[in-house]
């Protein structure tokens, strides 16, 4: 496991193998305010938040849907990440899932993923925003 984080944040671990580096700019611009909620949620948490899936892998590998979002989209980035869960308290996820939904807004969805319990999140704009796209000039 390795730690990405700039002083004075809380943690944000990174488990072995997994690869962020690639992510989209706004998905990593929302690394650190998620690591605030999570150490807000889960103070005793001392590993900080855990990425343990990135963008890793490739279409047609089995490890994610087809059409996952994990995987290196035309741009070269990655816009879904997954955290673990299993390692705190399992009553307060669907607090936390509210809450980080807030925080990162509609353009991000959460998904509480069972199977192996851990919370997807993917940067997956529904419409066109003044954040993800620059407004248009306008001819004079």
């Amino acid at each position: 496991m390795r730690f990405i984080h700039e002083a004075g944040y809380p943690r944000i671990s990174v488990k072995d193998g997994v690869e962020v580096d690639r992510l989209s700019p706004f998905l990593k611009s929302r690394l650190v305010p998620l690591s605030h909620l999570w150490a807000a949620f889960f103070p005793h948490d001392v590993d900080g938040v855990t990425i343990t899936s990135g963008h890793e892998g490739f279409r047609g590998d089995g490890v994610h849907g087809q059409d996952s979002l994990h995987y290196l989209n035309e741009e070269g980035e990655g816009n879904a990440l997954d955290i673990r869960t299993f390692d705190v308290k399992q009553f307060r996820i669907a607090e936390f899932r509210h809450a980080l939904s807030l925080l990162l807004g509609p353009e991000f969805d959460i998904v509480w993923e069972t199977k192996v319990p851990h919370l997807h999140i993917e940067y997956d704009p529904k419409v066109p925003s003044a954040r993800t796209h620059p407004p248009t000039p306008q001819a004079a």
